[in-house]
């Protein structure tokens, strides 16, 4: 069975973080990674919100954390991590290229912003369909957008994007915004921002890219078409710990300590799994890299 200091589940921002950290601590690290690593951010065109570069690929940013982490020693192992326990006070990882033991584990897996599952959700994406209005927005500057959602975080990024577009339709299923008071009353104050309230979205159309929503009214059940270059959702996410036997919120998000470590003994947790994350790609890194301080710290006998 193949020992190691620090495990890494997920290759995502955080979990590179925590990796180039770990493995310039002079630590054997294995970072755990099914897909690509880079996780999310290989699907995003145009990446404008990250310090060092004003505009940079998605898929070109991802080889660039590749490539410095193998640089510093760290592995990675293209393979799913299936479950992991305490033993002995270590970390027993079971994977589907066998076992492996482990002084500390750092769970990045992250999370998945919750889709529609509409017709033309999946052809646009990243083609107008968007669910992150801090990373894309900026490329429908002067244009007509809609934002998706009534909680918080939908009505927040409605004003982010006023300042940068010509024109934000929020939509909502409901005739009442799940937000506070406190957003419900600002984007009245906003003459750019519109809301088309109690509807249900039925399609994503356009040619190459997305031109049009096409909504129904609840009521009426009559059908309207809304004329935008892009949409931004935001109906929640979903993060990736339902196999994983941590202490979680009620939405399942990993809820940790001051030192990020989790209900399980030598297992941290960093990254969009983890409540009260920004779900950015500086903020997941750095949070990777204070999980990796923590590793450190525990395997030195620190904390």
């Amino acid at each position: 069975m193949k020992e190691i200091d620090v495990a890494i589940v997920g290759g995502g921002p955080a979990g590179v973080g925590a990796a180039l950290y770990s493995a310039r601590y002079g630590l054997k690290v294995v970072v755990f990674e099914k897909g690509l690593i880079g996780g999310q951010i290989n699907s995003t065109n145009e990446i404008e919100n990250y310090p060092g570069y004003s505009e940079i690929k998605g898929m070109e940013l991802a080889q660039k954390f590749k490539e410095q982490i193998e640089s510093q020693g760290a592995k990675i192992e293209n393979e799913e991590v299936l479950s992991f326990c305490e033993e002995n006070n270590k970390i027993k990882i079971k994977t589907t290229a066998g076992d492996f033991i482990s002084k500390t584990l750092i769970f990045a897996a992250g999370s998945n912003p919750k889709k529609l599952n509409i017709s033309g959700e999946a052809e646009f994406e990243n083609k107008g369909v968007h669910y992150c209005a801090l990373c894309d927005g900026a490329m429908y500057k002067g244009k007509d957008v809609a934002v998706i959602g009534g909680g918080d975080s939908a009505l927040k990024e409605a004003i982010t994007l006023s300042k940068i577009v010509n024109k934000v339709y929020i939509i909502h299923r409901r005739d009442k915004f799940r937000s506070v008071d406190k957003w419900a009353k600002k984007i009245k104050e906003i003459k750019n921002i519109k809301t088309v309230m109690d509807v249900t979205i039925k399609e994503f159309k356009g040619s190459k890219f997305l031109e049009k929503i096409i909504l129904i009214d609840n009521k009426t059940k009559k059908e309207r078409e809304l004329n935008v270059s892009a949409s931004f959702t935001y109906v929640g996410y979903t993060p990736q710990t339902k196999n994983f036997n941590f202490k979680k919120d009620e939405a399942g998000f990993i809820i940790v300590d001051k030192n990020l470590e989790t209900s399980i003994r030598n297992v941290f947790a960093a990254g969009d799994c983890v409540k009260g994350n920004l779900a950015q790609i500086i903020t997941s890194t750095s949070s990777g890299v204070l999980a990796a301080t923590k590793a450190f710290a525990r395997i030195n006998g620190e904390i």
